[in-house]
């Protein structure tokens, strides 16, 4: 039986190397491999703890033997079809047409396993790119469980990590084997050459050699694994390792009040990705980010009954109370031209100095707290969103942006409740149906997510194609028609 303080100084030097959260729920698995390896060495607690604080090839041995059994990763490819529709419709052609010149695309995928993950970037971007052989592309796939890795190099899998594929593309990519009495598929070599392995420790490593520049980055159901502080550190760590205008992807509300420095968020349909700034500019720095506190539920008015002199129009959206003044018009306009090229100190100037000088106008304080929002600066966010309700209490568009906020700092049920909200007072808002969606998927509930996807396609029918949908980053209601029904069919 280990003792209750050698086993409290095994976690805490266990968590200080790979930045672990092993408290709590992580403690059996923790006593289980302890006492696995305790019983493989015969060594007893104490000598075995400074086998572990010790250096050289023993230690690094034992620290991968401990670390196999500790993060046994079970993945898949092409998990998560919302993301990845989001890379193969938008993310991955975005990065390509940027490259169309260099012809080079570096993309990263941590905490990999046995590299499913890594894989299905390399079928993507073969499926994307018809010349792939004429281009330099390197997708590098890194995780702490050597023996993973190892796996991963000779692209042999089970029929559990192919579930999410259809038999044309298991035909197309894998080669069925029989090792033993096993049935397994090798991954075809065009393929597997795309990818590179490689041992990495997110929480300790340096960002030298080549990890830096990248186009993509996906960090995916990795931070749940890391303490709180690791999670930030770690985050700005991969925010740094980006090209300007490369991303990162995490998994859904993996970053609870975590903004990582150098990046901001950019929507679309049920997840977020994170892109860093191209050329932040020296004279209007990215403001400090600020954490997301608590907040108390806001109190909902009541729908009001339509009179005979009003339209469902007049109660929807970010319909502003009075026609603005041609100049408050002008204004707007150039603040929302400098949000969408990413002028994110000069748009933050211009729109806090709108609304100091018209406090009581709609649009600016939803403006405003989109851009707060957007670099991170969510109580700033949270109060003029607040505003934008004193000033019209029926505009659903505000309770979308709460409910961003409130998934952002983990509070599902909120974010649900807010978006619910939103369709009350707008029947009509296509993307809160499409969030809604992503929410339910988060929680396996699939019988929901079909309904608000069911919602979203009908909505969009009455949208015309080339009309962009807010706030999807400029993508048309054309393109999120054939993006809902994939998930439709496919999701």
């Amino acid at each position: 039986m280990l003792e209750e303080e050698k086993f409290a100084s095994l976690r805490n030097l266990i968590s200080s190397h790979t930045g672990m959260d092993v408290e709590d729920s992580g403690d059996d698995k923790l006593r289980q491999a302890v006492a696995e390896r305790l019983n493989v060495l015969g060594l007893p607690p104490a000598r075995y703890l400074a086998l572990l604080e010790a250096r050289g090839g023993e230690t690094e041995r034992e620290w991968d033997a401990l670390v196999s059994l500790m993060t046994v990763g079970e993945s898949y490819f092409f998990r998560d079809k919302g993301q990845i529709e989001v890379l193969r419709r938008w993310l991955l052609p975005e990065l390509i047409e940027r490259a169309r010149f260099t012809r080079t695309l570096r993309l990263w995928s941590t905490g990999c396993s046995r590299g499913e993950e890594a894989y299905t970037l390399a079928i993507l971007l073969r499926e994307l790119i018809p010349d792939i052989d004429d281009w330099n592309i390197e997708i590098w796939g890194t995780d702490i469980n050597r023996q993973a890795l190892r796996q991963g190099g000779k692209g042999i899998f089970d029929a559990w990590s192919l579930r999410a594929l259809d038999s044309v593309k298991v035909a197309q990519y894998f080669t069925e084997q029989v090792v033993g009495a096993q049935r397994c598929w090798l991954l075809t070599a065009p393929i597997r050459k795309l990818v590179t392995f490689r041992y990495f420790n997110l929480f300790k490593d340096c960002l030298l050699g080549p990890f830096s520049g990248f186009d993509l980055i996906l960090c995916r159901n990795v931070f749940i694994y890391f303490r709180r502080d690791a999670i930030s550190a770690v985050a700005d760590k991969l925010a740094n390792a980006l090209a300007p205008g490369g991303y990162l992807m995490t998994g859904h509300a993996e970053l609870h009040e975590i903004c990582p420095n150098g990046v901001i968020p950019r929507l679309f349909p049920e997840t977020i990705a994170y892109q860093r700034v191209r050329s932040p500019s020296a004279d209007h720095p990215m403001p400090i980010m600020t954490p997301l506190p608590p907040r108390t539920p806001l109190k909902i008015p009541a729908r009001p009954r339509l009179s005979s002199n009003q339209t469902g129009e007049q109660l929807t959206g970010m319909r502003p109370p009075k026609p603005l003044p041609s100049r408050d018009d002008a204004e707007l306009m150039v603040i929302k031209e400098l949000h969408k090229n990413h002028e994110y100190g000069l748009a933050l100037e211009r729109a806090e100095r709108f609304v100091a000088r018209r406090p009581e106008d709609f649009r600016g304080n939803y403006l405003l707290s989109w851009l707060y929002a957007d670099v991170g600066r969510y109580e700033q966010a949270l109060v003029c969103a607040e505003q934008a309700l004193n000033i019209d209490p029926f505009a659903a568009a505000p309770y979308f942006l709460l409910a961003h906020l409130a998934e952002e700092r983990g509070d599902v049920e909120e974010a649900k409740r807010l978006l619910k909200k939103a369709l009350y007072l707008d029947p009509a808002y296509t993307s809160a149906y499409l969030e809604l969606a992503a929410l339910y998927a988060l929680e396996g509930d699939e019988v929901r997510t079909r309904k608000a996807r069911i919602a979203a396609l009908d909505l969009l029918k009455n949208i015309p194609g080339q009309t962009a949908v807010e706030p999807y980053c400029g993508l048309t209601a054309s393109q999120l028609t054939s993006y809902v029904r994939e998930m439709l069919e496919h999701g």
